[in-house]
């Protein structure tokens, strides 16, 4: 019986020790398995993209991410040539991103004057303040001569005539008023704020051109997408004849 006993010792045990190893390996595997989904340096980390999150002045975004900083966005979103949609389409873009300039033209009107009084209650020497006061205006000149090639600019663009009145207006009381001999602070803030109201219409002006922009495009469209359809479908069958060759 004793012989017996030993002989049957091994055969308990053994299976059992075989199966708890291989149970305790594929439960490992497993856990290891669903571990390494979040593990960054893992190749089953979503889907394999390794590009590291930036962090600091780390500038680079991995693709798996697209988000309103990329790179490529304003490329995507703006046609890759803008004659497609006809001539009209890109006189009106010109003169609209001619304005988005210009807003900045019309905010070097005022610093100029402000400097100027600055300069008058300083209390120099006559021939001093007149020299430094010439230097400044000949900086205002300059910027007059912007101001007028964008009045002719928008006087000829294609917006409609009560807008365009009430730019042109606000514009010609910014370059009346920008010699004027202003003698206190109240009388330039005054100007200030009509440079202000200027810049504001030409604002809304870019916006009129933009809505010209849309409605071009959405009368376009229709005509653009057959055209590309048919460019596609004539490259496919240049590509199936390729293959026949």
């Amino acid at each position: 019986s004793e012989h017996k006993m030993e002989q049957e010792k091994p055969t308990q045990s053994q299976p059992t020790e075989k199966v708890e190893s291989q149970f305790e390996k594929d439960l490992r595997e497993s856990e290891e398995a669903f571990q390494q989904q979040f593990d960054k340096t893992s190749k089953t980390y979503h889907g394999g993209d390794q590009t590291l999150v930036p962090t600091g002045t780390e500038k680079k975004v991995p693709t798996s991410m697209p988000t309103e900083y990329d790179e490529n966005a304003q490329t995507k979103a703006e046609p890759e040539d803008i004659s497609e949609y006809g001539p009209e389409y890109v006189k009106v873009y010109e003169t609209r991103e001619y304005l988005n300039e210009y807003k900045k033209v019309l905010a070097r009107v005022c610093p100029p004057i402000e400097t100027v009084l600055r300069i008058k209650e300083k209390g120099l020497p006559k021939d001093k303040e007149e020299e430094a006061v010439k230097a400044e205006q000949e900086k205002l000149k300059e910027v007059l001569v912007e101001v007028k090639q964008g009045m002719d600019i928008i006087e000829k663009a294609d917006i409609d005539t009560a807008s365009k009145k009430r730019v042109l207006e606000a514009l010609q009381i910014v370059c009346d008023g920008a010699f004027k001999e202003y003698t206190n602070k109240e009388d330039y803030t005054n100007y200030s704020f009509a440079v202000k109201q200027g810049s504001s219409q030409v604002f809304n002006t870019t916006k009129k051109l933009l809505e010209t922009l849309k409605k071009i495009k959405k009368e376009k469209a229709p005509e653009i997408a057959a055209k590309k359809s048919a460019a596609k479908q004539n490259d496919e069958v240049k590509a199936e004849e390729a293959k026949t060759e």
